[in-house]
């Protein structure tokens, strides 16, 4: 990059998110909720929790989201008593999470102690409200602070005319002056048609993995379990399933990728992202099993969940088990310090035959797929500025 380049990148980040138009407001499932929209694809984000509720193509007489909407009501976290659900910490977040959730600053259950001094299941970020900081035609920045767990996290959304890429930034901070052990896992949850097991497929650059049990772990690989062929690139055909794994990213790749693929439909969801910040990926299907309120036996969902662990809890839980299959179990925030990423959500219409994503590249100014079939790579286009650390790194 040149040296005026910096002072160029910089600008053109600061012209997407001058005060102008706010994004659209609008309520979505009964929530408040920004949308921004291009050409391409339309993007919601809901204003409590942050979750991206919707992800939609742009112009589609019936557009379909493949992000997950549960069969029972969404509430505002603060609305929760209105649910009707069981108080605990997972219901309260069941009751509000639609679509992708961040789970930050850890992921599962706290301890009870915890709990009670008011930690979360999934971390404060997905309760509480996001304040909107700026916005442009095609971008918002936003930002939610966790006071019990002494953080906070920034995000930045952009879109760009002419591609189907929603960019993602995001900076964790700690408000506190010790460093810290701590978990930040994105919680893509798939719904609707994308779980028809005789068209759906999911992908992803993962490598070996575990399924836990009660007391002990079982290893297994992304396509193969115990030698038997048991592949996670589908959703479970079988009903009362409820099964977890979780798989070490291939440490060979800069770039990982998780993918979602509707053969009925032709979309095509890929999220696109640094290992080196995430690179875990944890799989939760469930099929109709679980018995308790509110999923009563209906739900469906499956969980592509790629973060900085595998361990539900926060740090005495990441010390029982701080690496696993070579890799750290958790993430280090150090005292009042800072950790940014980036990430992208791709969603395109794909042809007749795409079986799915084998492999994922970035070439010049576009992401390259590559299916299974060994049919023609796709060729989709994106600006390197609003994903590169390196090109972040010298704007700042």
């Amino acid at each position: 990059m040149s040296r005026r380049a910096p002072i160029a990148a910089a600008g053109l980040l600061a012209g997407l998110l001058a005060s102008c138009a706010s994004p659209s407001e609008e309520t979505f499932e009964g929530r408040a909720a920004w949308r921004l929209e291009n050409d391409q694809i339309s993007a919601v984000m809901l204003q409590a929790g942050g979750h991206l509720a919707s992800l939609t193509r742009t112009g589609d007489e019936q557009p379909i989201n493949p992000l997950w909407k549960p069969h029972w009501p969404s509430f505002e976290p603060r609305d929760f008593d209105r649910s009707g659900l069981p108080a605990s910490p997972q219901n309260r977040w069941l009751a509000a999470t639609l679509g992708h959730a961040v789970s930050f600053d850890n992921w599962g259950l706290p301890t009870q102690s915890e709990t009670d001094a008011g930690l979360q299941f999934n971390g404060e970020a997905g309760l509480l409200q996001w304040e909107l900081l700026a916005w442009g035609p095609h971008s918002l920045r936003c930002r939610v602070e966790a006071p019990n767990a002494g953080v906070a996290l920034r995000r930045t959304l952009r879109l760009v005319d002419s591609q189907p890429v929603l960019y993602f930034e995001e900076t964790a901070e700690n408000l506190l002056p010790f460093d810290r052990a701590f978990g930040w896992v994105q919680n893509v949850q798939i719904g609707g048609p994308f779980l028809d097991s005789r068209t759906a497929v999911f992908d992803a650059s993962a490598t070996v993995g575990e399924i836990p049990s009660a007391d002990s772990y079982t290893g297994t690989s992304w396509r193969r379990t115990n030698g038997e062929t048991v592949s996670f690139r589908s959703f479970p055909d079988a009903e009362s399933v409820s099964q977890r794994a979780w798989f070490r990213l291939d440490p060979a790749r800069e770039i990982s990728y998780v993918s979602a693929l509707d053969r009925n439909s032709g979309l095509l969801l890929i999220y696109v992202f640094f290992r080196r910040d995430f690179p875990w990926l944890i799989i939760e299907d469930e099929n109709r099993n679980l018995p308790e309120p509110p999923w009563n036996e209906e739900g469906k969902v499956r969980s592509m969940q790629f973060g900085n662990t595998i361990i539900p809890g926060r740090a005495l839980a990441y010390s029982t088990r701080p690496s696993a299959l070579g890799i750290p179990t958790h993430g280090v925030l150090s005292a009042l310090g800072e950790q940014t990423t980036r990430y992208m959500a791709v969603l395109v219409s794909v042809e007749d035959g795409f079986d799915g994503v084998s492999d994922l590249r970035l070439d010049g100014e576009e992401i390259v797929v590559t299916p299974w079939s060994g049919e023609a790579a796709l060729h989709i286009p994106y600006q390197p500025l609003y994903f590169d650390m390196a090109e972040l790194r010298g704007a700042l």
